[in-house]
């Protein structure tokens, strides 16, 4: 069983407007203004995946998709973007049993392990709050919360937002019905900062 260190929990540090470095753990990280920023060059990856196009954006970097849970659609995205995009990937799924945890290695050494090999870490894992304890393990790449028990899924959410931007041109004004399973629900625990932060109403089901 992987043994993750409890720790006071820490202050995510802020887009505000450059992403370059920075780990992305939660959606409240993000301003309206970050959105307006990502969402054009969302527009302009799209194109690149719809059209097939050639891309080297990230040739020359690794990124680690360390999965400690059962995924298809995540893993899988994560994974076609970056080859679409150039780069290269190192691929652990079931990372519980499949990574020096199953020998007892703590989740913070193994997370410093692939920080050795790669330019940034993309993690998914059954336990809320590990997504926040890679970020503070991994000094020098970022870390990408790809879904973290039922506490946050921010880049899935991300999506979920562009999609409604795309869909209406806009988020403000906008009422929501968010319907599904609230108490283990991801997405669902992200909803209130998107409806604050973004000028979004919703009910839930």
């Amino acid at each position: 069983m992987i043994r993750v260190a409890s720790h006071p929990r820490t202050e995510l540090e802020m887009i505000n407007g450059n992403f370059k470095g920075k780990d992305i753990v939660s959606l409240a990280q993000f301003s309206a203004q970050d959105l307006h920023l990502l969402f054009p060059l969302t527009t302009e990856m799209k194109q690149i995946a719809l059209n097939n196009e050639p891309s080297y954006l990230l040739a020359g970097t690794v990124v680690s998709l360390l999965f400690f849970e059962p995924s298809s659609r995540t893993f899988g995205s994560f994974a076609a973007a970056v080859k679409r995009l150039g780069g290269e990937t190192i691929e652990i799924q079931n990372a519980e049993t499949t990574t020096s945890c199953y020998k007892g290695e703590s989740f913070e050494d193994t997370i410093r392990t692939f920080e050795a090999y790669s330019n940034a870490i993309v993690l998914r894992h059954k336990l809320a709050g590990t997504a926040e304890r890679a970020a503070e393990a991994a000094s020098d790449v970022p870390v990408i919360n790809a879904g973290d028990g039922n506490n946050e899924h921010p880049t899935q959410t991300l999506l979920d937002l562009y999609t409604l931007y795309e869909k209406f041109g806009r988020l403000g004004g906008l009422t929501c019905l968010l319907a599904g399973d609230p108490l283990n629900s991801r997405h669902d625990t992200d909803g209130p900062a998107p409806q604050g932060r973004f000028s979004r109403s919703s009910s839930r089901c």
